[in-house]
């Protein structure tokens, strides 16, 4: 109802989405009741944060503030460990189908039903002291979408245990060694799709309800943000359901337009009461606060979880999508209200086109181009054969070869996408205008070459221009085109790498163009579409909000709308360019009247957008754009001539990591170091992880694993306290491989980290750096958010020289978890 306010594109597919509290405040239909004129949150379907342990198998109750009860696989007197989804347990029911009598043991915190009048074993010593709700379960239930079966009773402890593969021995039992598995196999409920027990809708979802405005409950600090850099402070009251219809103050959510492409909306939330779902912070306390990015009018509000910090003093967190900072100033927990900071920063500048090559290739058309972070790949019409032309440089364009003329010929300029790795290329057919989608085969043996065309694929679908073509972080493709007739937009996707195409997920907008579209993903996922009007040159940037579902739904991808396209005050007669240089998303296109070459960033985020004219540089046709190895890149045709034009934009740095590719999960055990060498898109194309569980009183295992959208995660407990050290430049064995590369290029004078969640309230983060057998290092303890290591603050015999660096590691120790999202080197 009313939306969406859980994040769908941005977010990975499948339970792990919806296992994340933060993302899945505010279900939707039936699963809360509304009371007016106040309203009420909460969970209808029974009691929330119950948990499978990993250590002993049993069910237990995560609700206890500061308690994990008492688990026997654990170390003596240790905790239990949660793992998996969140059950919601219903309680003091009616008679009916389900078997009730199940009670929670106040000391281990287990579930529990008395055999023979007997409450079994307790972990915590002598029996279970049961008490509370009376917990009723489905007994000898199929699995369902929102049930988990294979529970069983313990025949000795009474406690309940998932015992998924029978028959005995089942997880740690204080009776000793395994779990006897009773007769009735129980089925415990979890939500289906979205989380049915809270936490509470949230603020931008109140809002698009009515139940919150902006002038009774908001507080509006976006004219001191809009000025860039900009700063405000502002006291927030936690926010426990819509307060009525009365005025409140302090507010419970302030906002900001025209920060952000969407409107920025920040809230205070407690973990408790309503929000009683939500985590404890890892500094035991309940506080949170919540940035979300909202957008539409009633019935149709959508809004998407940013960031989030605990409600420490000094915790801070950075707003990608607004290019701004909050910081915790302080709180009033008698008052329940917490007082943030937000700054503002700068715009982005646009640097110039360096290395430029005017290539002995020319077409009556626009490029394409695109990168699989080994060879920039370009493509073009032929200028006299209407046929598919591609060449492939391995060395960041300075040299193009391998050229391949196919035999499939275009009305139009053809598109490129990488999806899992490969490269992949569209076009309209010329003569029938039928779309064909192929893959793009490469070799490096002997040399760099495109080898032809596989696989090829023909719709159809037809288009009068040219169509665009992107995939998402999970391999998805997306093909986007202007129809025939009333010319509107089109959009459909592709699961399986462009060999069908779901016709049933087919979306055909209002929105009407005179060229073809434009596509690109960027930011972790988000797709964007880009096109010039029907009737007019303005160009127009709209966000396709699209829902990952995950298998095994009919449609894992489904388009649900094109969000809040902006019209620009920027005209052209030709089809413009997305692409993405770093976080940001970049629009190209080729200017009215004097031809020239135009780049804007960021698109899509912050409400203003820095934009550059390259004045020297002309083209009759659109441009394209590319990012390669954090590099943005830039093809064209030359105005007044033919030729086939490619060049680098001068960046701030580059990008060392951004945790897109590498190890899905490396694990410690307490007192253990492990290691593991992964090879994918980061500096040198070789990362060294090392992980190392130093202190764990739970006797709980570290990890380390990279999410879908990028991203390291450290995963420890607030109680362990762990080292985490990535290097770069060194080989799969281990030796030292001399990565040669000038940290000072492109005016970069700094380190930057991204650490947007840190479970506890300070990191201490190191970098050595490495050269000609000399060493410098530099660190800082901080919390969360970005922050730089300026090169002029290294300490060591290397000092500040940073210009031929042959290896250096990254060194992060801290308490509970973290996410590292990039490392990077940027310039003043």
């Amino acid at each position: 109802m009313y939306g969406a306010a859980h994040a769908r594109s941005d977010a990975a597919a499948g339970p792990d989405e919806y296992g994340d509290p933060f993302c899945v405040m505010g279900g939707e239909g039936a699963k809360f009741s509304f009371a007016e004129p106040t309203l009420a949150i909460r969970a209808d379907l029974g009691q929330v944060g119950w948990r499978f342990c990993q250590l002993c198998s049993g069910l237990f109750f995560t609700g206890v503030p500061g308690s994990m009860g008492v688990c026997t696989g654990a170390m003596i007197g240790g905790g239990h460990l949660a793992q998996g989804f969140e059950f919601v347990l219903p309680h003091d029911l009616p008679a009916g189908p389900k078997e009730a009598g199940w009670r929670r043991c106040d000391d281990c915190l287990q579930l529990c039903r008395p055999l023979a009048g007997v409450a079994g074993v307790c972990p915590a010593g002598s029996d279970h002291s049961l008490s509370g709700s009376d917990f009723a379960l489905l007994r000898d239930q199929p699995a369902g979408s929102a049930r988990q079966p294979g529970w069983r009773q313990c025949g000795r402890c009474a406690a309940l245990f998932f015992a998924d593969t029978p028959p005995v021995g089942q997880g740690k039992c204080p009776a000793g060694g395994g779990h006897t598995v009773g007769p009735a196999n129980y089925a415990v409920p979890h939500p289906d799709e979205h989380n049915t027990v809270g936490p509470g809708m949230t603020a931008a979802t109140l809002l698009g309800c009515g139940w919150l405005t902006t002038t009774g409950h908001g507080a509006d600090i976006g004219a001191p943000l809009r000025t860039r850099p900009g700063e405000t402070v502002v006291e927030l009251q936690a926010l426990r359901g819509a307060p009525g219809a009365a005025s409140v103050r302090p507010a419970v959510f302030a906002y900001a337009d025209g920060v952000a492409r969407e409107r920025l909306l920040v809230e205070y939330r407690l973990a408790d009461g309503w929000d009683r779902a939500l985590p404890v912070t890892g500094a035991g306390r309940a506080g949170w606060v919540l940035v979300h990015l909202s957008t539409g009018n009633p019935p149709n509000v959508s809004s998407l979880l940013v960031a989030h910090v605990p409600d420490d003093p000094g915790a801070r967190v950075f707003i990608p999508g607004a290019l701004a900072q909050l910081t915790v100033v302080g709180r009033d927990e008698a008052r329940g209200t917490v007082v943030v900071r937000l700054a503002s920063h700068p715009l982005p500048g646009i640097g110039d086109l360096i290395d430029k090559k005017i290539l002995p290739e020319r077409s009556g058309n626009s490029p394409a181009l695109v990168s699989d972070q080994r060879h920039l790949v370009l493509a073009w019409r032929g200028e006299s054969n209407s046929q598919l032309n591609l060449m492939v440089s391995a060395d960041d364009g300075v040299t193009w070869v391998g050229k391949h003329t196919s035999a499939d010929t275009t009305a139009d300029s053809p598109a490129l996408a990488v999806a899992d790795g490969k490269v992949f290329i569209a076009w309209t057919g010329q003569g029938d205008g039928n779309l064909n989608i192929a893959r793009v085969e490469l070799t490096d043996t002997p040399t760099p070459a495109v080898a032809g065309l596989r696989d090829k694929v023909t719709l159809t679908d037809t288009s009068p221009f040219r169509p665009a073509l992107a995939a998402d972080p999970h391999g998805n493709l997306y093909l986007a085109w202007t129809g025939h007739g009333p010319h509107r937009l089109n959009v459909m996707f592709s699961t399986d790498l462009g060999a069908t195409w779901n016709t049933k997920q087919h979306r055909v907008f209002t929105h009407t163009s005179d060229a073809g579209p434009a596509l690109a993903q960027v930011a972790g996922g988000r797709m964007y579409l880009a096109w010039r009007g029907s009737g007019n040159p303005n160009l127009t940037i709209g966000r396709l909000d699209v829902l990952l579902s995950g298998p095994p739904d009919d449609h894992p991808v489904r388009i649900e709308a094109l969000l809040d396209p902006a019209v620009l005050a920027e005209t052209s007669t030709h089809t413009p360019a997305l692409g993405a240089e770093r976080e940001h998303l970049v629009l190209g296109w080729t200017g009215q009247g004097e031809q020239a070459l135009n780049l804007a960033l960021p698109m899509g985020s912050t409400a203003a957008y820095t934009k550059r004219v390259f004045a020297a540089e002309t083209s009759d046709a659109g441009p394209a754009l590319t990012s390669h190895r954090s590099r943005l890149y830039v093809a064209w045709r030359g105005s007044g001539n033919t030729d086939l034009n490619v060049a680098r934009v001068r960046g701030r740095g580059l990008v060392i990591d951004d945790f897109t590719t590498g190890p899905d999960q490396l694990s410690a055990a307490v007192g253990v170091t492990e290691t593991k060498t992964q090879t994918g898109v980061m500096l040198g194309g070789v990362r060294r992880t090392s992980l190392t569980n130093a202190v764990s009183p739970s006797g709980v295992t570290s990890t380390i694993g990279i999410t879908a959208a990028g991203g390291l995660v450290f995963g420890q407990q607030p109680d362990q306290y762990g080292k985490v050290e990535v290097a770069y430049g060194f080989g799969v064995d281990g030796s030292v491989q001399d990565l040669g590369v000038d940290l000072h290029a492109d005016g970069a004078d700094r380190f930057r980290i991204t650490i947007p969640h840190l479970g506890s309230g300070i990191v201490n983060f190191n970098i050595v750096v490495a050269s000609g057998g000399l060493w410098a290092s530099n660190g800082v303890n901080t919390g969360p958010g970005v922050f730089d290591l300026a090169f002029a603050d290294f300490t060591g015999p290397l000092g500040a020289d940073l210009s031929s660096v042959t290896w250096f590691v990254v060194i992060i120790q801290c308490s509970g978890g973290l996410t590292l999202a990039r490392v990077e080197t940027t310039g003043s």
